[in-house]
């Protein structure tokens, strides 16, 4: 009898045990589970790089493993930002810009969810400032560039890229004020640096690599190089996806599942994708930069705030504004915590 009592006795504390283990292996959060009836959401789109986690996360389905029904509405920047602001649209890309901080301060209900592109020392360039193949030597040293045209987007010296350039300019002891600003597109961007009307072109990918690849610049510096770390653009959450949990959850999981697939670079698969969405070429996809987009969905608050205060004292910014006002990190966390690592 004691035989049988012990042996039971065994059996019950390697059960208890092994319900222990599991307990501890198991995820803090578990993984949303989806609902039924399909969400839908109306998400903004453009055809380009920068938005190519959302472009996977619909053609590759991690929007309908989730159960959720994205359609894509393409608005230009400046108009996506109030509309998200103001419940028309459920999510967007926003580039960290003073814009983005005024319309939260001014009382817009979205905020910033998830990250997107990041400069990160090491990486590749993505944005960067190509001087004139027939003016290199001298465009290298940056004092040379006073008095000089530098094109840039229709943004001017705004946002994370004038800042970029502010930084480089202030190890020099030159301004902004000391450079001609010349708000081209890219195509024009590319034949001012050709024929010398803009020496200086402040470009993203893909147009970087054309500009080499024509042979009318060289990169004398990149984001990654002035500013690592910088974070250049976001993802934006309406009010409806901050106040429904089980949602916005849902919709951080299939973007950062659609991350990851990024990650894997130019394969054969993402190449596909991104060629279908944005009309580049499978070969020019192939070869430019493909920028850091960090896999848990986490801000660099120390390089935004530093943004702020630069963009205040250029008198961009209505006034600085704090995380806990433009951030709400529930959603990130909630994924990191439940995904193995």
């Amino acid at each position: 009898m004691n035989d049988k009592n012990n042996s039971i006795r065994q059996a019950s504390i390697l059960l208890f045990g092994l319900l222990a283990l599991l307990a501890a292996c198991a995820p803090a959060t578990p993984i949303a589970k989806p609902t039924d009836a399909p969400a839908r959401l109306k998400v903004n789109v453009q055809p380009y790089m920068g938005y190519a986690p959302l472009l996977i996360a619909k053609e590759e389905g991690h929007f309908h493993n989730y159960n959720i029904e994205a359609e894509f509405v393409e608005a230009a920047s400046a108009d996506a930002l109030p509309l998200v602001m103001q419940g028309q649209l459920d999510m967007s890309v926003a580039v960290i810009s003073a814009g983005l901080f005024n319309a939260i301060e001014r009382g817009g209900a979205g905020r910033v969810v998830l990250s997107l592109s990041q400069w990160n020392a090491g990486d590749c360039t993505s944005t960067g400032i190509v001087g004139r193949k027939a003016q290199i030597a001298p465009l290298r040293n940056v004092s040379t560039w006073k008095g000089l045209t530098m094109s840039t987007n229709e943004t001017g010296f705004q946002g994370m890229q004038g800042f970029f350039v502010h930084q480089l300019l202030a190890k020099n002891n030159l301004t902004l004020a000391n450079l001609q600003n010349s708000k081209l597109s890219a195509p024009a961007a590319l034949d001012a640096l050709q024929s010398g009307a803009a020496p200086l072109a402040m470009l993203t990918e893909p147009w970087i690599t054309q500009a080499l690849s024509l042979g009318y610049g060289e990169i004398l510096y990149g984001g990654q190089d002035a500013l690592p770390g910088a974070q250049l653009s976001v993802v934006v959450f309406s009010d409806r996806l901050l106040k429904s949990p089980d949602l916005g959850l849902r919709v951080a999981q299939a973007y950062l599942d659609a991350v990851r697939q990024y990650q894997h670079g130019a394969s054969a698969r993402n190449v596909e994708i991104l060629a279908k969405y944005t009309g580049l070429e499978k070969d020019l996809l192939k070869k430019i930069c493909w920028t850091t987009i960090p896999a848990d969905g986490k801000l660099n608050l120390d390089n935004v705030m530093a943004f702020q205060q630069w963009a205040h004292a250029q008198g961009q910014l209505d006034k600085i504004v704090n995380p806990e006002k433009f951030w709400d990190g529930r959603f990130v966390d909630l994924v990191n915590k439940a995904r193995p690592k």
